[in-house]
């Protein structure tokens, strides 16, 4: 399931990915829609996880099993909220 990226998971990517360098750090990860609601220590936690070669960035695919298990996860809760996805949203935002 974790296979290449599509067109629309990699221009959410771009929209997170604000410096443009191909790659999303923590303060751009913090700074996203999908962690508004989320403590500094929800977004250290979800990006340890998402960095899985431990650069210190996510390129595009880490980018995109981070974002599949977090919504996988939020879907198992059945509720949003501060580090389980878009909250209050579901599925997620239009335009996110």
């Amino acid at each position: 399931m974790f296979g290449q990226v599509s067109c629309h998971q990699l221009s959410h990517f771009n929209k997170v990915d604000a410096n443009g360098d191909g790659e999303v750090g923590p303060k751009e990860l913090a700074e996203s829609r999908a962690f508004a609601d989320a403590d500094r220590k929800q977004v250290a936690e979800a990006f340890g996880r998402w960095d899985q070669n431990g650069e210190g960035s996510v390129g595009p695919r880490e980018f995109k099993e981070g974002m599949e298990k977090r919504r996988a996860a939020m879907k198992g809760k059945g509720k949003g909220g501060p580090g389980k996805g878009v909250p209050g949203k579901g599925r997620g935002r239009k335009g996110s």
